[in-house]
């Protein structure tokens, strides 16, 4: 009886390749998945302010007015962004732009939120923490 022979070379390609694509297939699903082991949403709870961070133009305010509105914080606290030099040139040569800051408290007005629910600190935030 003759002894057994190794597997001819397609075959153990072949089983190479699917394992690869297996592995491929499970890591793709890994990474797209990976988001919902790591967060968790909490249900909205009533708080004492809504705050609004700097970063986005209208998308938080937008937001924070419909949770206002629905009685979620009886006041929104906005944040100052820090502003990129060219404001400052700009002030510097007569030009006056608008704070974001200031353009969002105007919005959340027009939106129904009464203006002295609505604070403004006069320091820049730069980080979350603050």
């Amino acid at each position: 009886m003759p002894a057994p022979s190794a597997p001819p070379r397609h075959t153990l390609r072949r089983t190479l390749a699917a394992v690869a694509l297996i592995a491929l297939v499970l890591a793709t699903y890994g990474f797209t998945q990976v988001g919902r082991f790591l967060t968790k949403e909490d249900p909205l709870q009533k708080a004492d302010a809504i705050a609004v961070l700097a970063g986005t133009s209208m998308d938080r305010p937008l937001e924070a007015a419909d949770l206002y509105k629905e009685g979620y914080a009886p006041r929104i606290v906005l944040t100052h962004e820090m502003r990129e030099a060219s404001y400052v040139a700009l002030a510097a040569r007569g030009v006056t732009v608008p704070a974001e800051a200031n353009e969002q408290r105007e919005i959340l007005v027009r939106l129904g939120v009464p203006a002295n629910a609505i604070v403004l600190p006069m320091r820049i935030h730069d980080n979350t923490a603050q």
